[in-house]
C-alpha cells in the first residue's frame, strides 16, 4: 500500500543543529518540499511528542467534531478577533477561490504580548537557499519579517501592519552566515511608532545588496535604518521611488553603510515635534564609507534638516535637489542640506533647496538652503537654487579646495 513519505524532523527540533540553514535542516526542508510537490501530504517522526498524548488528541478531536454545528459555533473563528483561532465548518475556507471540503479547529497557546517567546520571534522568518514571498499580509505582530543567512530573497506586494517591535522587515547577516541579495518591490510597513528605535526596514550586520523599489515606510521611529552590528557593516543598498514619511525621528538613518543610493524618493514630514518626535529627513552617519548617492529626492516638511550629513568618511554625491520647508520644529534653526564640519569629498549639484515654494501654505522656516561647516574641504556646490530661506542661501564655512559656482542665491 502506498503511503505518504515519512520525514524525520528531528534536526528542526534540536538546538544542536545551530543555524536554520545548517545542512541537516536543509535536508529536512528538501524532503518536505519533495513530499508536498509529489504527494501533497507527508508523515513526520522525530518530533519528540509522547505517543500517549497523540492518542489523547485524536480522541478529543473526534469528540469535538461529533458535536452539532450549533455547539461548535460557540468557538467559531469569527469570535477570536485578530487571533487565528477557532472552528470553521465545511466550505468556510477557500483554496484558489474554491471552498474546501473540510472543517477544522485552529488552536494554540495563548501568550500575552510581552511574553519573551513572543518578543523573540518575528511573524515570518525567511530560511532556505532562495526564497520569494509574494502577496503577504502580516498584521498584529511584534516583529514582522526577518531575513537571515539567505543568498537571494524577494519580497513582493508585502504589507506589514501594526507591528509593535523593533522592525517591520529586517535584513541581517553575521560572521557565521552572511546575507545577500534582497529585492523589495511594493513593500509597505505602516505601524504605530510607540517603540523607541523601531524601523520600517532594518538592514544590519554582514549583509549586502538591497534593492528596494516602490516601497512605503511610515509611522515608525525610523523609516529606513542601516547600521553596523557585531563589528560587521552592511554593503550597498539602493532605494528607488520609495516613500518615507511621518516617522518619529529620521526618515532615513544610514550608519555604517558602504555604498548606497537613494533616488527619486519622497522623504517628508519626519521627526516633527508636533507628533512627539525630533529628526531629519535623511541622516548620513559618521561611519559610512565608499560612495553615497542622493539623487532627485523630494525632501520637504521635516522637523530638522532635510539632509543631515555628519562628518562621514563616504564620498557623498547629491544631485537634483527638491528640498523645501524643512526646519519645521524650530524656525531659522535647521537647513535644507546641512554638512557637518570636517566633512570632505562631497558634491551638491542642481535643483532647488529653498523655502516653501514646493509646499503651498507652509511657512518658510529653513535657515540656509545649504550650510557647510568649518573645516570641510574638497567639495563642489554648483547649479543650486538656494533662494527664499530665512537667513540666507548658502553658508560656506569650508576650506580652500572647493568650487561653489553657478548657484542662485
Amino acid at each position: 500500500m502506498n503511503v505518504p513519505p515519512l520525514v524525520d524532523i528531528g534536526p528542526l527540533m534540536s538546538a544542536s543543529h545551530g543555524s536554520p540553514v545548517s545542512p541537516a535542516r536543509r535536508q529536512v526542508s528538501d524532503a518536505l518540499n519533495e513530499a508536498c510537490g509529489t504527494w501533497g501530504f507527508f508523515r513526520i517522526t522525530g518530533h519528540g511528542i509522547d505517543p500517549a498524548l497523540l492518542r489523547n488528541l485524536d480522541a478529543q478531536a473526534r469528540n469535538f467534531f461529533a458535536r452539532s454545528d450549533e455547539e461548535k459555533s460557540q468557538v467559531a473563528m469569527a469570535k477570536a478577533g485578530s487571533a487565528w483561532r477557532g472552528w470553521f465548518p465545511v466550505g468556510a475556507e477557500l483554496t484558489s477561490g474554491r471552498p474546501d471540503r473540510k472543517e477544522g479547529l485552529y488552536i494554540g497557546t495563548e501568550l500575552p504580548s510581552d511574553d519573551p517567546r513572543v518578543l523573540a520571534q518575528p511573524a515570518v522568518a525567511v530560511v532556505g537557499t532562495r526564497n520569494a514571498l509574494d502577496r503577504v499580509y502580516v498584521r498584529e505582530c511584534y516583529n514582522g519579517i526577518n531575513v537571515h543567512g539567505m543568498p537571494y530573497t524577494t519580497l513582493t506586494d508585502v504589507y506589514v501592519d501594526n507591528q509593535r517591535g523593533t522592525y517591520g522587515v529586517r535584513f541581517y547577516g553575521d560572521s557565521t552566515y552572511r546575507t545577500d541579495n534582497l529585492f523589495l518591490t511594493r513593500v509597505v510597513v505602516e505601524t504605530p511608532y510607540d517603540v523607541a528605535g523601531s524601523a520600517g526596514f532594518l538592514m544590519e550586520g554582514l549583509c549586502a545588496s538591497v534593492f528596494a523599489t516602490d516601497c512605503y515606510f511610515r509611522d515608525v521611529a525610523y523609516g529606513v535604518h542601516v547600521r553596523a552590528s557585531g563589528g560587521n557593516t552592511p554593503t550597498f543598498a539602493r532605494f528607488f521611488r520609495c516613500a518615507v514619511e511621518a516617522c518619529l525621528t529620521n526618515g532615513y538613518y544610514l550608519q555604517g553603510l558602504s555604498f548606497g543610493v537613494v533616488e527619486r524618493s519622497y522623504i517628508g514630514i519626519n521627526g516633527l515635534a508636533s507628533g512627539g518626535g525630533d529628526g531629519s529627513g535623511l541622516v548620513l552617519g559618521t561611519d559610512c564609507s565608499g560612495c553615497i548617492q542622493l539623487i532627485g529626492n523630494d525632501v520637504r516638511g521635516n522637523g530638522r534638516h532635510g539632509y543631515e550629513i555628519q562628518a562621514s568618511a563616504a564620498a557623498v554625491q547629491i544631485e537634483n535637489l527638491q528640498h523645501a520647508a524643512n526646519s519645521q520644529n524650530a524656525n531659522n534653526t535647521y537647513d535644507g542640506v546641512n554638512v557637518a564640519g570636517g566633512t570632505e569629498r562631497f558634491q551638491i549639484r542642481g535643483g532647488y533647496v529653498g523655502g516653501s515654494i514646493l509646499m503651498a501654505g507652509v511657512a518658510t522656516r529653513q535657515r540656509y538652503g545649504v550650510s557647510i561647516g568649518a573645516g570641510c574641504d574638497y567639495y563642489i556646490v554648483q547649479g543650486v537654487d538656494a533662494r527664499f530661506n530665512v537667513t540666507g542661501a548658502i553658508n560656506d564655512g569650508g576650506g580652500s579646495n572647493k568650487s561653489v559656482t553657478g548657484n542662485l542665491t
